[in-house]
């Protein structure tokens, strides 16, 4: 925990209703006490008609958090979807008794999701990381989802997702639309369950390095549907919307060859190193090993089982490519995991060799489907088809500078 939480305590909120994401220490109604951070932060309100106006719980999210969001977007094949966590607290003012939100981590799940499929997979992830920021000291507080269209809207698959998993009110549904002038919004669902095309103001808490000595303030938010009254100086990343994020450094004070030479640095780090800052590598590890059992446990069923599969694979090749790419996506994912826990010495060389084994086997089984689908590979599938070479032999690569023994 950073000094955000260091002078905090316990506060009960009259008449509080249970937290289905998880409170800090147990007591299922309890708030942090701490003033409101608004010296320390910048406004944003929605330049557009529907809106809403000093909604209860105000959103609080850091600078940190918000780049290990656009961090994950942006690494995102066009077509494809980050999705993710949002977690810190809810805290209250003792001065005026309003209670508030402080999004301090974005935990992103480290697959792609076309369509309106989020459901199932944030449903997978979900009470692993619930359990793991709860031990953490902190709450899930909502979630981030990708949307490909002209405004950042909720779906009815997004309006029913956040019910069946965020239906607290302090709870946020955060969507992104990339791309040349890009967009958000932070939406909630009302008490009755209905879908709010609402856009919520919010503030954008700075880190120290973004106050500067004379006051004044320094801001990373690039979106067009947004504004401030406050005057503010705009960070290297919203001036130059081109400017290439920093690959994501699978081993600290290792660069990717691939990475252009001369590329200015960012403000500050981004992508998987920010992702969490509480909740540690371990429960991203949770999350991959959940969801990577879900997929792959097909392939310890029993004979009347496997000849369905194959039934199933010869009647649908194209499916089966798609599904065998989402698999060496997880294998990928999962592997760069581990890449991280054995850089910090929290796995070994078996493990990381077991992890480049099960990589390896993914890859030979989309490499045999995607043969065997004689309509061959589209646009998009053959997108997706170099990108997973890039990956596979990125994760290669990276198992040669362990040093550790080949499998």
């Amino acid at each position: 925990m950073d000094g955000l939480w260091s002078s905090a305590v316990p506060y009960r909120v009259p008449n509080a209703t249970p937290l289905s994401g998880g409170s800090p220490t147990g007591r299922e109604s309890d708030n942090l006490k701490r003033p409101l951070l608004v010296a320390r932060a910048i406004r944003w309100t929605p330049t557009v008609e529907d809106r809403s106006v000093d909604p209860p719980y105000p959103i609080f999210i850091t600078q940190s958090a918000f780049a290990a969001v656009h961090a994950h977007v942006e690494a995102k094949l066009r077509g494809t979807a980050s999705l993710g966590f949002l977690a810190g607290n809810v805290l209250e003012c003792p001065e005026t008794g309003a209670p508030y939100v402080v999004i301090e981590s974005a935990i992103h799940l480290p697959w792609s999701i076309s369509g309106d499929r989020l459901r199932p997979a944030l449903s997978q992830g979900w009470s692993v990381v619930q359990e793991e920021v709860r031990r953490n000291g902190g709450q899930l507080l909502g979630w981030y989802h990708t949307h490909r269209a002209v405004e950042p809207r909720l779906s009815p698959a997004d309006a029913a997702t956040h019910v069946a998993l965020f239906d607290q009110p302090w709870q946020v549904a955060l969507v992104v639309t990339p791309g040349e002038a890009p967009a958000g919004g932070f939406f909630r669902i009302s008490a009755g369950g209905s879908r709010s095309h609402a856009y919520l103001p919010f503030y954008e808490l700075l880190d120290a390095s973004s106050i500067l000595p004379d006051g004044r303030k320094v801001s990373d938010l690039a979106w067009v549907n947004y504004h401030t009254e406050e005057a503010i100086f705009t960070s290297d990343r919203v001036s130059n919307p081109r400017l290439e994020i920093q690959p994501r450094l699978l081993f600290p004070g290792e660069v990717d060859e691939s990475a252009a030479p001369g590329s200015p640095p960012p403000m500050r780090r981004t992508g998987l190193e920010r992702t969490v800052r509480f909740a540690g590598y371990g429960v991203l590890g949770l999350v991959a090993a959940a969801v990577l059992f879900n997929v792959y446990r097909a392939r310890a069923s029993g004979p009347d089982e496997t000849v369905a599969s194959e039934r199933e694979a010869v009647a649908a090749p194209r499916e089966l490519v798609d599904n065998t790419a989402d698999t060496v996506a997880l294998a990928v994912g999962a592997f760069e995991l581990r890449a991280r826990l054995f850089e910090s010495h929290r796995m070994a060389c078996p493990d990381l060799a077991r992890g480049l084994v099960d990589l390896e086997e993914r890859w030979t089984s989309y490499n045999v489907a995607r043969k065997a689908d004689a309509a061959g590979l589209d646009s998009a599938g053959t997108a997706r088809d170099r990108s997973l070479y890039a990956d596979v032999d990125a994760a290669e690569r990276l198992f040669e500078r362990s040093q550790c023994p080949r499998p």
